[in-house]
């Protein structure tokens, strides 16, 4: 199910991407902070009562932090065999034209 509308100013990595595990309504994210730059991650049911007090609060960074620390860890093994299958390429490609030169060298003589 595609979460509708944009990731809008700050920084939290799962902004827009979390729900309220005990009413199933969007998370929505505030901000503050002296420089308005803390996120802080609340069930969107105060939207529809304003008075009431939201499912669930939390803090941004600590979460935050887990899961890109996570999707590291998981990555990481993809990015190390990337790289080595670029430089097996470009080893094949300088062994081309090494290969092309030699042959452009003998057939001119």
């Amino acid at each position: 199910m595609m979460v509708r509308g944009p990731v809008r100013k700050g920084e939290t990595l799962l902004a827009g991407l979390l729900r309220c595990g005990h009413c199933g309504r969007r998370l929505l994210v505030g901000y503050n902070g002296a420089k308005g730059d803390v996120g802080r991650y609340k069930c969107d049911a105060t939207r529809s009562n304003p008075d009431g007090d939201p499912c669930i609060s939390f803090g941004a960074l600590r979460v935050d932090e887990a899961v890109g620390a996570e999707i590291v860890r998981l990555l990481q093994p993809l990015g190390v065999e990337a790289a080595i299958q670029a430089l097996a390429q470009r080893e094949h490609q300088s062994g081309e034209k090494q290969r092309q030169i030699a042959y452009s060298n003998d057939s001119g003589r």
